[in-house]
């Protein structure tokens, strides 16, 4: 009887789960789309320049740009100097940039929280991430910048 119990409250949990992450992709899209959501919610993110672990040795990344939603988590690719290549985990959640998040947001990603500078773009340089890092990046400079639909 326990067991049911468990096993339908687990269901239950799994559907709700499952439920939620809908709500939180559809948001993002209307984001995307200018839909919905607030001014500061959609940001470009550039990796101008920095150095990244690839197989064992840091090498000099390509610069790379995306966007980003509040609420977004999502794997981005970067490309060393030798063309290897290197899958990071970033998300916006509140305000806050995470940098190598993992794929469960660990506690250790790099955090950048909002400035009214976004609004026409932050430089960051020296960024160093620890060795218990996926990345281990050294020295990366970015500029962070909120992007303006057409309907604000």
């Amino acid at each position: 009887m326990q067991a049911q119990r468990r096993a339908a409250e687990a269901e239950q949990k799994r559907l709700k789960a499952e439920q939620q992450a809908k709500q939180k992709h559809r948001r993002v899209a209307a984001i995307y789309r200018g839909e919905a959501g607030h001014f500061g919610d959609l940001i470009r993110v550039s990796i101008l320049k920095g150095s990244m672990k690839f197989g064992g040795k840091h090498r000099a990344i390509h610069p790379a740009a995306f966007k980003l939603a509040d609420g977004e988590h999502k794997e981005i690719t970067f490309y060393s100097d030798r063309g290897r290549h290197l899958k990071v985990w970033v998300a916006y959640a509140e305000g806050t940039l995470l940098f190598d998040t993992g794929r469960q947001r660990n506690r250790d990603a790099k955090r950048i929280a909002y400035t009214p500078k976004w609004r026409k773009g932050q430089h960051y340089r020296g960024i160093t991430l620890d060795r218990g890092s996926h990345s281990q990046a050294q020295g990366l400079e970015l500029a962070i910048q909120v992007i303006r639909h057409l309907r604000h």
